[in-house]
């Protein structure tokens, strides 16, 4: 699994002539033939699924094996990692939807230093975030 694994990505483009001018059906000639003729819409508009989520613990320097952050340990099985279903979710509801008794941090020595890498994956095969529209 890597960040680029999109399940779905649909891309629409089109283009619109509207009927107003001399070419069109409605004010062939005159002064609206004028303002509105010639005028085209377009528009690019791109639909896709959420990227697969990446959890880190940022508990420990960044210093050790140059690691940007550490990935946490799984303590329970995917199915129960989500506490509701994303299309239950609700923008700016406050919805939680990620399990925090899921993942815990790493156990790390009196200096800080942690005792192990975590053991959950870099890219979480069934967690994603949201959709993106544009």
């Amino acid at each position: 699994m890597t960040q680029f694994n999109i399940p779905q990505d649909f891309k629409l483009s089109w283009i619109y002539d509207l009927p107003f001018g001399p070419g069109g059906r409605r004010f062939k000639s005159g002064p609206m033939s004028q303002i509105l003729g010639g005028w085209t819409l377009s528009a690019i508009q791109r639909y896709r699924s959420g990227d697969p989520l990446k959890i880190y613990t940022y508990s420990y320097g960044y210093d050790i094996l140059y690691n940007p952050g550490y990935r946490p340990d799984v303590l329970l099985p995917r199915s129960q990692q989500t506490l509701a279903r994303r299309k239950d979710v609700e923008f700016g509801e406050g919805c939680q939807y990620l399990n925090p008794e899921a993942l815990a941090d790493l156990p790390s020595t009196p200096n800080g230093e942690p005792l192990h890498l975590g053991n959950a994956p870099r890219w979480q095969p069934d967690l994603r975030g949201f959709r993106q529209v544009s």
